[in-house]
């Protein structure tokens, strides 16, 4: 017979459960969460080659270590076959000065320089300043030739333009005063050293990558690449955005590539996450321009330095290469000018500085021209030597300049 239907006065037959298995410890495995990228550009990114006129400045001042008077190794003290490159970074290129100075000494055989050392309130022993003028001229003679009768070697307790600071940051300042100064009786001895290249120019100049996993948990511990190239990596969390912004050596690259291509990395509670991204391009290159006779433009940069210590006066030097870029640029040219500092002083100073060094340098270019003040370098930028220091303390002056 069939068994009858439930109903609410049914009782059923109560088991007792088995006694439960002890428990066995196991790993956790962390649930792998996929993660993906996405960018701020609805378009094709552009890249256009464009010809960059660079005028690399000269800081003519060697720097020297605690009562040493003897050159440090940075430097490059005698004459060599190699040709300063393009892809020299300014400090690099600061390392080659004695090199330098000795072409443009042979390029006006009249020229005389007068080596002038300085010491610092911490130096021992106050006669380093002129042992350290001395280091410099027998570099010049016995390692790039240049006869002794053109150099005079001077001292002084301290540099006219001196740095100073105190507290955690007065050992900054005293390894700027440790140096040896050139002074020329042709200042084109020291002028801007011209430099001719191919670069790249992106737009928009900017890419934002963000990046989101499936259950919204940021991944940490990660890293980010640009067809193989680091842009950025962190330890932290990613919250925010990270922004890629190529230089013109580095958009000139990605045309060679024919893409971008954004390779992300990183952990998630404890699983190894990543995702790929690939951008289309479209590239001008400069070639096509000229045969075609399309609109075409040189980007002109200049970079103005050895402002006075924490001041936004411009000084004869300064005024001298403004009458030259003028000269150059024009009206028709679109012109940035950005103020920049080192790091030492607050934040709020060095960025109320870079402004006004900025606004100074603008005052003297025709048309319109946009103006910002940076302020310090970023964090992850080396300021440990004292050159990389003072070739902060600088204003910048992009041109774009149309060719007729």
């Amino acid at each position: 017979a069939k068994a009858p239907l439930p109903t609410s006065k049914t009782v059923q037959p109560v088991t007792r459960p088995a006694d439960p298995p002890k428990p066995v410890p196991v790993k956790t495995i962390s649930e792998a969460h996929d993660v993906e990228l996405s960018v701020d550009v609805r378009e094709a990114i552009r890249i256009e080659e464009l010809e960059e006129e660079r005028y690399q400045p000269i800081l003519p001042y060697v720097f020297f270590e605690r009562g040493s008077d003897g050159i440090p190794d940075r430097y490059e003290v005698r004459s060599s076959a190699a040709s300063l490159s393009t892809r020299l970074t300014p400090v690099q290129f600061h390392h080659r000065l004695l090199s330098v100075v000795a072409d443009r000494l042979r390029q006006y055989p009249t020229a005389e320089i007068t080596l002038v050392g300085t010491s610092a309130s911490d130096d021992p022993d106050t006669t380093v300043a002129l042992r350290r003028a001395r280091s410099v001229a027998s570099a010049l003679t016995e390692g790039f030739g240049i006869a002794a009768k053109r150099l005079k070697v001077r001292s002084r307790r301290l540099p006219v333009n001196v740095s100073v600071a105190s507290g955690a940051e007065e050992p900054l300042a005293n390894e700027e005063n440790r140096r040896v100064e050139i002074v020329t009786s042709i200042p084109d001895v020291l002028a801007p050293y011209r430099i001719v290249d191919t670069v790249g120019s992106m737009t928009p100049p900017s890419v934002a990558v963000r990046a989101r996993s499936s259950d919204g948990v940021p991944i940490d511990r990660w890293s980010l690449r640009v067809n193989e190239g680091r842009v950025d990596s962190s330890s932290r969390p990613l919250t925010d955005a990270v922004v890629f912004t190529p230089d013109g050596a580095a958009a000139r690259e990605l045309i060679n590539g024919g893409k971008i291509r954004l390779s992300l990395s990183g952990d998630h509670k404890g699983a190894r996450v990543s995702d790929t991204l690939d951008l289309s391009i479209k590239t001008i290159r400069l070639i096509d321009k000229r045969r075609e006779r399309r609109n075409d433009s040189i980007i002109e940069r200049y970079e103005l330095v050895v402002f006075p210590f924490r001041k936004a006066e411009l000084t004869d030097e300064h005024r001298r290469v403004l009458e030259f870029v003028r000269s150059r640029i024009g009206k028709g040219a679109r012109v940035r000018v950005e103020g920049c500092t080192d790091i030492i002083g607050s934040a709020e100073e060095n960025s109320r500085i870079s402004l006004e060094r900025a606004r100074a340098v603008a005052a003297e270019l025709p048309g319109r021209v946009s103006v910002t003040g940076r302020g310090e370098p970023s964090a992850g930028q080396s300021q440990r030597l004292p050159e990389e220091r003072m070739l902060e303390r600088v204003v910048r002056i992009t041109a774009v300049v149309p060719i007729e």
